[in-house]
């Protein structure tokens, strides 16, 4: 039950993470200033990344375009992000993911795929 129970909180948060990235993928500007204004999801979208790229595929050009751009916003450096409980935590849900191919796959089905390489299937 508290393995269903984590598998459910784990896809609840991850969807909740992802559901702010979408318009961030299409570019659009008071959408994407919006969210580059808030400081947590761009914390979560950095960690979503940086375990993505430490564990799997790494990041299309478009991607790294908007990793940068969210570290600009930021103003801060990785090594400082990596010690904010937000971005362990998040960290963390990404881990309960059976394999790489299973991130891609919700990543893409909240619309951001394109972001992220694609692994082999």
């Amino acid at each position: 039950m508290l393995v269903v129970l984590g598998h459910v909180m784990k896809k609840v948060v991850l969807l909740i993470i992802l559901l702010n990235m979408p318009t961030i993928a299409t570019g659009k500007m008071s959408t994407l200033d919006k969210y580059f204004n808030n400081r947590n999801i761009l914390l979560q979208m950095i960690s979503v990344a940086d375990y993505y790229i430490d564990n799997c595929y790494g990041l299309s050009d478009s991607g790294i375009g908007r990793y940068k751009q969210a570290f600009d916003a930021l103003g801060v450096s990785r090594d400082i992000l990596v010690n904010e409980s937000l971005y362990k935590s998040t960290q963390k849900i990404a881990e309960f993911y059976p394999s790489c191919q299973a991130i891609w796959i919700d990543l893409d089905r909240f619309g951001v795929g394109e972001l992220f390489q694609k692994g082999a299937q």
